[in-house]
């Protein structure tokens, strides 16, 4: 079972329920009762906000950490992140690399 967000178009009211993928999600509105809900595309993680700088800072401590979880196998980071995204986080150097020269 997931949980999923969904918003009523009528009312705005946002409300989570949980349910199987394999059925339908609902249409009516708990809060007004009009058939107007749509399912919300949602990540399911918590938010976190970084200034560009800090993001960029990041990549190769969650890259490192990442090629852990995987048994340091560099094959399955490349399909894991994409093959366009290997090559150019492969290629950059760090960020703080970039700014000392």
């Amino acid at each position: 079972m997931a949980v999923y967000e969904h918003k009523c178009d009528a009312c705005n009211h946002e409300f989570e329920l949980e349910y199987s993928i394999k059925q339908d999600p609902p249409k009516t509105c708990p809060e007004c009762g009009k058939d107007e809900v749509r399912r919300m595309i949602s990540t399911g993680m918590s938010k976190m906000e970084l200034t560009p700088t800090e993001f960029i800072e990041r990549l190769p401590e969650d890259k490192r950490k990442l090629m852990k979880e995987l048994g340091g196998n560099e094959s399955r980071f490349a399909n894991l992140v994409g093959e366009n995204a290997y090559n150019d986080y492969s290629k950059k150097p760090a960020y703080s690399e970039r700014r000392r020269r």
